[in-house]
Formats: structure tokens, C-alpha cells, sequence
């Protein structure tokens, strides 16, 4: 009678020491995994907040894809040095009004800014796939180094319903590091490597690319959904003190005909903030096909060229007193 109770406790026993030993196991995984994120990490966002510069920074640039490209090879410090700002580029390919809300709540804990570019797309607003969805892509957590700070953020922002929970579960656990292919490649997106590229236009690519970005039925609820968290996008900055600047970059023009309500959006997103909130629309400033290295991200002379006509002019004007640059 007493060996059914001693072979229960055995099994038991066995079963901890083998949980045990996975736990181990996976703990030096995960932190060898860590240690690999410090060594090739450069382009992820989390990245780069949790190793930000620790003095203020004059402009948080906030955005999609269209936004990259100011971040690429050493475009950003030719920036700086053209406007005397410090700037950090925190946009994510894909990332609507949430993620973007997400990774600047996540700079504000640490860092200070004095003031938010968001570079605008209207797609933004079209779909949960680039919003509560878009951070299960693990792709944006393979370089994203653990920070409770940020853990504690992802819990809040998934039991509030913002984001999927798988997020908040593959930044704790680590699987994306640990399961990550590329972990000895270099940490940029696949555009960065077509910079210097110059696009042969084509209406099909082009299509294919805005079926990609809108859904087929754009739905009203969603949208108007998406313009209110913008509104309190530009709420939470004004409650501190951090001005906001919205900027749209150039597209090309065919491929701006074929953007649905594009207008519409523009104008209705832009109608929930602040009336002194400043807007540029610089869609059509230098967006002749021959400065695109796709069928709607700039190129290197694409940027340099709107950094000439507009955009370092555009900074300058916005720039405290107390870090504008001499000169014109």
C-alpha cells in the first residue's frame, strides 16, 4: 500500500527535475540570444530606445515605411548636421496609429524629445492588420532587447485590447530571438540594400502594391476607429508639452492616382488635432520617378533632393532656440 503514494511522489519528482532542467536550458538560450541582440542589433526600434543617446533629442521621427529611408546608411546624421538637431528615427515598416503609440510611450518613460515628426500614410487607418496585428510580426521583435519597462507596457497595451497577446507573450519568452535564422546577419531591412536604386515605374507593381496596403472594403467604423486614436495620439503629446509636426513625403504621382479617398483620409485625420498642429503635404515636392527605388520609397537623391527643397528647412523652423544652428 505504501508504494502507489512513493511511485507518485517519484513521478513527480522526476517530472520537476526534467521541467527543471528545460527551464535551465532555455534560460541559457535565451541568454545567449540576448547577448547576440547587443552584438548585430541596429536598426530595431526597441533597440534603439532602450540604447538611446541619455540628453534630450529635438525630434522623435514617427511612421511607416515612407519614414525609413531618412534612417538609412548614414542619412540621419547628415540630417543632424544639416539642422544641428538630434534625431532618432522610430519608425516601423508597417506601422499604423498603435505600434507607433507603443514605441513612443516606451521613449517617453526613458528619454526626452522636444517635439514628434509623424511622417502620415493614410493606410494607417484602413485595417487592424497594421495596428492591434502589426507587432506579432516577429520580424520587429528579433533585435528587440528584454526591458521589463517594455514588457510591462506590451502586458498593459494587450489587456486593454491594443495589441494581439502573442505580442506581449514572444517579447517575454524570447522565442523570436531565440528562433531567429538571421541572428548573425546584419540587423536592416531589406530595402536599405536598394537605396541607391532607381526604379523603372510600373502601374501593375504599383497596383499590387496598394492592394496590399488597403483592404478591399474600406469600413467606416474602422476608420473613424483609427482617426480617434490619432486624435489621442496628439492628445497624449500636447498633456506633455511635446509638440507634434505631421509631414507627408512625396510619392509618385501615378502612384498617388491610385491610392483610394487618399484626400478624404488625409483631410479627416488632420481635422481631429489641434488647429496649431503644423502639416506639410510634400507629396508632390521632387516626386519625380527618377527619386524612388520602388514603386513609392525614396531613394538616396530622392532624400537628398527633399532635404534640399523642404524638409531640412522644415526642421530648422520647428527647432528650440536654444539648439538652432547659425546660418540660414
Amino acid at each position: 500500500m505504501m508504494r502507489e503514494p512513493m511511485r507518485g511522489r517519484t513521478a513527480i519528482q522526476r517530472g520537476a527535475v526534467f521541467v527543471a532542467v528545460g527551464l535551465l536550458l532555455y534560460g541559457g538560450v535565451f541568454a545567449a540570444s540576448e547577448s547576440l541582440v547587443y552584438r548585430h542589433a541596429l536598426r530595431n526600434r526597441f533597440y534603439a530606445v532602450k540604447n538611446a543617446r541619455p540628453e534630450p533629442y529635438d525630434y522623435v521621427i514617427l511612421g511607416a515605411s515612407h519614414a525609413l529611408p531618412l534612417d538609412f546608411a548614414d542619412t540621419n546624421s547628415k540630417v543632424e548636421q544639416a539642422t544641428g538637431a538630434r534625431i532618432i528615427n522610430l519608425a516601423m515598416p508597417g506601422a499604423g496609429i498603435v505600434p507607433n503609440r507603443l514605441v513612443l510611450e516606451y521613449f517617453l518613460a526613458k528619454r526626452r524629445t522636444r517635439a514628434v515628426v509623424y511622417v502620415l500614410d493614410s493606410f494607417i487607418v484602413t485595417s487592424r492588420q497594421w495596428n492591434e496585428e502589426r507587432l506579432t510580426d516577429v520580424k520587429l521583435m528579433h533585435r528587440a532587447p528584454f526591458d521589463p519597462a517594455l514588457a510591462r507596457l506590451m502586458v498593459s497595451y494587450a489587456l486593454r485590447g491594443l495589441i494581439n497577446p502573442l505580442v506581449p507573450l514572444n517579447y517575454i519568452t524570447g522565442l523570436p530571438k531565440v528562433n531567429n535564422a538571421d541572428r548573425f546577419k546584419p540587423d536592416m531591412h531589406e530595402m536599405e540594400g536598394k537605396y541607391d536604386r532607381v526604379y523603372r515605374p510600373s502601374e501593375r507593381e504599383a497596383r499590387k502594391r496598394v492592394e496590399y496596403l488597403y483592404p478591399k472594403q474600406l469600413s467606416e467604423d474602422v476608420i473613424a476607429g483609427y482617426i480617434g486614436m490619432f486624435a489621442e495620439l496628439s492628445s497624449f503629446l500636447r498633456a506633455r508639452s511635446v509638440p507634434l509636426i505631421v509631414v507627408k513625403l512625396p510619392v509618385p504621382a501615378y502612384y498617388a492616382a491610385l491610392l483610394p479617398r487618399e484626400d478624404e483620409l488625409t483631410r479627416r485625420l488632420m481635422s481631429v488635432l489641434d488647429g496649431d498642429v503644423p502639416f506639410y503635404d510634400l507629396t508632390r515636392v521632387g516626386n519625380d520617378e527618377r527619386f524612388f527605388f520602388d514603386t513609392d520609397h525614396l531613394n538616396r537623391d530622392g532624400v537628398r533632393n527633399l532635404l534640399d527643397a523642404r524638409l531640412v528647412a522644415i526642421l530648422r523652423e520647428h527647432l528650440a532656440p536654444a539648439t538652432a544652428p547659425d546660418g540660414p
